[in-house]
Formats: structure tokens, C-alpha cells, sequence
């Protein structure tokens, strides 16, 4: 064999060699892409993908369910021992505020507008709260998802 030979030969082999190395390290890091074994309990592959998006989607079809429902609802709220009392939807939308006649005194207006304004910022509170109680139920605790606004 002539020493040409083999050169050629011996670099094929190493190359060969470098290149089973390389596949050896990249799939010790990456054993998701080869579906070999599970990574972090995940089984990686295309059917994965598919049932994280249904319940992606599955999710999302509860979330307006919920907000539809919490929208619709309605929120009463009153101060002052039933002077002012408001009622609010979920979508933050006043349906009427009930003044009592008692409340009313002409020399001192800015009780009135102080009960006004504690009963709307009350009802408005519980709006949001039974909002974010409900969402969590769907949402398993997940926050306001990534700052999407749910």
C-alpha cells in the first residue's frame, strides 16, 4: 500500500471517528430530538405537540367560558348601612346606583359623594376578585398567563 493510501485512509478513519463523537455528545444533550428515552418525563415527538396544543386550546375555550359567565354576572355593593348601594356586572359596566333619602343632606354633600365613591370602588373590587378566583379555578394557578390580560 502505497503511503498516499494510506494518509487518505487514516483521515477518513479519523473523521469517521471525530464525526461518531459528535453524534454521541450532541444526542447526550439533546435525547429529546432523538426520541431515545424520556427527557425531564417528557416523551418528545409530533404527537406532543398536538395534545399540548388541544389543551392549549381546550384552556382557552374555558377561560372565555368563565369571563363570559363573570361578565354577565352581577355585583351589589352598598355603604353607609344601605345609604348608597350599587350594582355592577363583571364586564365593570353599572347597572344602577340607589341613593336612600336619608343620605341626602344638602349641607353635607361630601358624605354623599365619599359614599358614593367607596360603594363603586367596592363593587368594583369584587368584580375583579371573583374574576381572578374564577380564572385561577381554569387556569390552575397560572397567574394572568404571561401577562396576556386574563
Amino acid at each position: 500500500m502505497c503511503r498516499k493510501a494510506y494518509i487518505t485512509r487514516r483521515k477518513a478513519h479519523i473523521m469517521c471517528r471525530k464525526a461518531r463523537i459528535m453524534y454521541r455528545r450532541y444526542t447526550s444533550f439533546f435525547p429529546e430530538e432523538n426520541n431515545m428515552g424520556k427527557f425531564n418525563g417528557f416523551r418528545p415527538g409530533g404527537g406532543n405537540m398536538q395534545d399540548l396544543m388541544r389543551q392549549a386550546q381546550k384552556m382557552q375555550e374555558n377561560v372565555q367560558k368563565v369571563q363570559d359567565e363573570v361578565g354577565n354576572a352581577e355585583f351589589e355593593t352598598s355603604v353607609g348601612g344601605g345609604a348608597v348601594k350599587v350594582v355592577i356586572n363583571g364586564r365593570k359596566e353599572f347597572k344602577s346606583i340607589e341613593i336612600s333619602p336619608a343620605a341626602v343632606d344638602p349641607d353635607d354633600i361630601e358624605m354623599l359623594q365619599d359614599l358614593i365613591l367607596s360603594a363603586v370602588n367596592e363593587a368594583i373590587r369584587t368584580a375583579d376578585e371573583t374574576m381572578e378566583q374564577e380564572m385561577a379555578k381554569v387556569t390552575g394557578g397560572l397567574g394572568n398567563l404571561g401577562g396576556f390580560g386574563f
